[in-house]
């Protein structure tokens, strides 16, 4: 995708595609209540954005994860 329009005679600054893997498990505990347990990003590939033949930047934004319980009576 476009990450910047560029001004002539510099081209336009891209981000690369990146391989991206997510997960969300949702499961019962006992009686009413659920568990979750989320995962983002698990590959962390970098994001690269370039410029023509040149590499403009490049980064590692992380892995997120996230836990939680639901109760419904």
């Amino acid at each position: 995708r476009i990450a910047g329009v560029g001004e002539a005679p510099l081209p336009n600054v891209y981000e690369e595609v990146r391989p991206s893997f997510d997960l969300s498990l949702r499961f019962p505990v006992f009686g009413g209540l659920r568990g979750k347990f989320d995962a983002e990003n698990l590959l962390d590939a970098s994001t690269r954005l370039t410029q023509g033949d040149v590499t403009k930047s490049q980064y590692y934004s992380g892995r997120k994860f996230g836990i939680g319980l639901t109760w419904t009576p």
